[in-house]
């Protein structure tokens, strides 16, 4: 079965390899409690050399990669760590978490909900890896499930503006202990793929670099892994609907809530089939921030198995691979030829893993036709792919057929393309940007508008943020870089932007 997820469009980013590593605000001040002194809670170790067994032991393509266990937790602000005011008259609160063996941790919390400005982040202890700020508004049903962060402990630190301390609700509900490691931008993992993998910095995929753009890594529950892909639909509005397998998704809405995606997680270079996962890898953040390098993948609904078939896809905890059938391909059920629900594939170059269900595959006309159910293990394997046109009208309701998300409108039409879902050009810095009427509570600000590409077309909007002097602050200390910005105030009811060169 397949399965569409609607993920939502959250505020334009970048690969998080590219930005700046965020600062947690209790490392902004010199007068908070040093880390090594917040309260720590010590869950259960685990047996990693037990749990990577059982987890390798199993290669059935139809379940998800199990790479972390999870264990039932009920933190909360109100009851555990500790809060602290800083000199500005916000609230400061930390909690640290510590599982000995992990190699790495994750947080599911429930019931999130935190005042206007309030800002969350997790990291480890020595703040290389942070992810944040997280805010109300990053929550799925009241849901927020973290990336993980490498090692065996971790901090959970929520930063509340004066006078809504009262207002936090926040309890972490299940932490998950890694077993098996995925490398980061910043921590790097040695282990091995198998050896018929191949990496889609290499030059067979270089025809595929779009269809790469589509597809991504995502956990469910904080402990398993699969495959999915950003598909178009033919409105072509850019609506986020991420392709992949429902036996990842359990069929549940519940499980659905728990994704987090990592977005271009990828070797830079092409390496021989079977060499080790080192070296640096792209690891983007948590959430569907849009970013010029990601693109919706187009579709094929007919009735046709195709002449060559490519497919993308994470195998275990590896980066992205792709897998290459140069002949036809053919139409017969999961495991039986009784049926036409599935299309089988006879890999003749590369193959996939457990983790890479609910990968895509596609066409040579570079559409997709089908989502990975499961299959073989090792090299020169068998695949089976649950079809698009199978899936098309489905259950005949729009919840259990593709049709209702692929063409909302009713065009009928068998194929359709992908496109970016960014531009590629960035607007430039405001320019003639001056400062006027400045009082002790306010200031004019001035500037000619930038436009949407460069300096042509209208930008979508601003983010204007500020920050005051404070004790263990220079009154002078400007902001300068993505970190100083992130944690600046920002300011609300901002101007829409004016048509490039106008005056805002």
């Amino acid at each position: 079965m397949l399965s569409v997820a609607l993920l939502g469009s959250c505020g334009v980013g970048i690969p998080a390899s590219a930005q700046e590593t965020p600062t947690p605000p209790s490392t902004q001040h010199a007068t908070t409690t040093p880390a090594a002194s917040v309260p720590v809670k010590t869950l259960p170790a685990i047996d990693r050399a037990a749990l990577r067994a059982e987890a390798d032991a199993q290669t059935d393509k139809s379940r998800p990669y199990r790479f972390g266990k999870a264990i039932a937790t009920d933190y909360s602000p109100d009851r555990d760590g500790t809060w602290e005011q800083l000199s500005s008259g916000a609230w400061l609160w930390r909690l640290r978490l510590r599982s000995q063996n992990a190699v790495s941790m994750n947080l599911g919390l429930k019931r999130f909900q935190l005042p206007a400005e309030a800002q969350l982040y997790v990291y480890g202890p020595d703040t290389e890896v942070v992810h944040g700020p997280y805010q109300s508004d990053d929550a799925t049903n009241g849901q927020l499930w973290t990336p993980i962060v490498p090692g065996n402990e971790v901090v959970v630190e929520l930063k509340v503006p004066p006078h809504t301390r009262s207002d936090v609700s926040v309890r972490i509900e299940k932490v998950s202990r890694g077993f098996h490691s995925l490398a980061t931008a910043s921590k790097q993992v040695r282990s091995k793929a198998r050896a018929c993998n191949i990496d889609v910095a290499c030059p067979q995929a270089d025809p595929w670099q779009d269809q790469v753009r589509s597809v991504g890594l995502y956990s469910v529950n904080g402990s398993d892994l699969c495959t999915g892909s950003l598909i178009n639909n033919t409105s072509e509005d850019g609506s986020l609907y991420f392709l992949t397998a429902e036996h990842c998704l359990q069929g549940s809405e519940e499980v659905a809530a728990s994704m987090v995606f990592y977005w271009n997680y990828q070797h830079p270079t092409c390496r021989p089939p079977g060499g080790e996962e080192s070296g640096e890898v792209t690891f983007a953040d948590k959430g569907v921030r849009i970013s010029p390098r990601m693109r919706t993948h187009g579709w094929d609904r007919g009735d046709v198995a195709p002449s060559e078939a490519v497919s993308i896809h994470h195998p275990s905890t590896h980066g992205k691979r792709i897998t290459f059938e140069r002949d036809s391909t053919s139409i017969t059920g999961f495991n039986t030829p009784s049926n036409d629900t599935h299309i089988r594939v006879d890999w003749d170059e590369g193959t996939t893993e457990r983790g890479s269900s609910g990968s895509p595959l596609f066409n040579s006309a570079q559409q997709t036709v089908g989502v990975l159910s499961g299959g073989e293990s090792g090299c020169e394997i068998r695949d089976w792919y649950g079809r698009l046109h199978n899936a098309w009208d489905g259950g005949g309701t729009p919840d259990t057929q593709l049709r209702s998300w692929l063409d909302p409108t009713d065009t009928e039409s068998e194929t359709t393309e992908g496109r970016a879902l960014a531009d590629d050009t960035i607007p430039p810095a405001p320019v003639n940007l001056s400062v006027e009427d400045v009082t002790s509570t306010s200031v004019r600000l001035q500037w000619n508008a930038p436009g949407d590409d460069g300096m042509d077309g209208t930008a979508d909007q601003y983010l204007l943020r500020y920050r005051t002097s404070a004790p263990e602050r220079p009154v002078d200390a400007p902001i300068e870089t993505q970190d100083d910005f992130e944690v600046a105030t920002q300011v609300s009811s901002v101007p829409s932007p004016a048509p490039a060169g106008d005056e805002d």
